[in-house]
């Protein structure tokens, strides 16, 4: 783990399924607010309810666990490249043999992966297996708890710098497992759903400041300087920044293409009526049915 690499992978492991949370998220919530018929609304959400899944429905891929996948590839890539490689000296690791920090780093970090890779695992089991109810959501909250209480004890005997920026690391977790515990009862929250995928990103995003601050090439010089502490909450606030911007950006576009798709449908739907609603004129009445009347039929009838 101590690496640029290192740090790197679950930077960006974390970061794409953040966005793709949001992404989904703000998906949800469109569809079900916009959607016409109430039936295709209920049945979503009961389909949703009924599969006891951790993640949400997607635009694409309904019958596919895409984002279970993901879960399961990106987590196993992990744990390969820690547990056999070390990054510092590019030479196969004994696992068995922990005599050194870094291997207690590593095999700390086979350890998150491995609980993210169970998770993944327990969300594709739905799919041909009937769990009880928020099975799959108690491992992702067990999945960031234990990611969580494993860079809490990361960086001892380290210096002030490195727990520092650990320490944020672990307050961004904690937010996730916050997040992830309510949606076990609450799963339909838009905020809920997208503040789960803001610490997602910021978490993300955060390791790759760490990537940068203490393996990067300026990396003797943060280590130097005794006021880089002090940088780390400044820092932690672009990435706030950032990340709200990027959510908001998200949320506008996808606002403004469902409103255009809804407002095209109404108005297809508008013209139709308008059709029908409108007067005769002179050039429809070849379009009717010619109407007999009632005095001619009568008169007709007596003289047959």
């Amino acid at each position: 783990m101590g690496s640029f690499a290192g740090h790197a992978i679950p930077g960006s492991f974390f970061l794409l399924y953040g966005i793709w949370w949001i992404f989904t998220s703000y998906w949800y919530f469109f569809y079900t607010r916009n959607t016409n018929s109430r039936v295709s609304k209920v049945k979503l959400k009961r389909e949703n309810e009924l599969t006891r899944r951790s993640t949400l429905p997607t635009p694409c891929c309904t019958k596919f666990p895409l984002e279970s996948l993901f879960k399961v590839a990106l987590p196993l890539f992990g744990i390969v490249v820690e547990t056999l490689f070390n990054w510092k000296n590019g030479v196969v690791l004994d696992p068995i043999k922990l005599h050194h920090e870094d291997d207690f780093s590593r095999m700390q970090h086979t350890t998150m992966y491995s609980f993210f890779l169970l998770s993944g695992i327990v969300d594709m089991c739905i799919y041909c297996v009937r769990l009880p109810k928020s099975a799959t959501k108690l491992f992702l909250v067990m999945a960031f708890l234990i990611e969580g209480i494993l860079f809490y004890f990361h960086t001892e005997h380290r210096d002030l710098l490195n727990q520092r920026a650990h320490l944020i690391l672990t307050l961004c977790i904690f937010g996730c497992t916050i997040c992830a515990s309510v949606r076990m009862y609450c799963s339909d929250s838009l905020l809920l759903n997208s503040g789960l995928g803001f610490f997602i990103t910021l978490q993300g995003t955060w390791f790759y400041q760490v990537a940068i601050i203490l393996y990067g090439k300026n990396s003797a010089s943060w280590l130097k300087d005794k006021m880089s502490p002090m940088y780390l909450p400044l820092a932690l606030s672009w990435h706030v920044m950032i990340t709200v911007i990027l959510m908001l950006a998200i949320f506008i576009v996808m606002a403004t293409l469902t409103k255009n798709y809804a407002f095209q449908k109404f108005t297809s739907l508008r013209k139709q009526r308008d059709v029908f609603a409108r007067p005769l004129l002179d050039s429809d009445e070849n379009l009717l049915p010619v109407k007999s009347n009632s005095t001619e039929v009568r008169d007709a009838e007596t003289v047959i």
